[in-house]
């Protein structure tokens, strides 16, 4: 009875723990929130909020696009 809790206890842990080995969106958000206080500072007084809210959707997108571009098509490893 004790190893089944046990078992059952790991197995809830493992699915708790936060998995980054497919990390193209996380690096895609990091990226674009990293990038927006710098968006605000330049476009904002010259362009208006309304085209830099544009711009950080577009921003947004176009990090999407190259993250998965990024991650998809890997060089093959060395010795393969």
């Amino acid at each position: 009875m004790r190893r089944r809790y046990l078992k059952r206890r790991s197995a809830l842990e493992q699915s708790m723990t936060l998995n980054f080995r497919g990390t193209r969106l996380f690096l895609a958000l990091m990226l674009w929130l990293c990038t927006l206080p710098l968006l605000v500072f330049l476009a904002a007084p010259f362009l208006g909020w309304k085209v830099t809210t544009y711009l950080a959707g577009f921003l947004l997108v176009a990090d999407l696009v190259a993250c998965w571009f990024l991650f998809a098509f890997r060089p093959p490893k060395s010795g393969q």
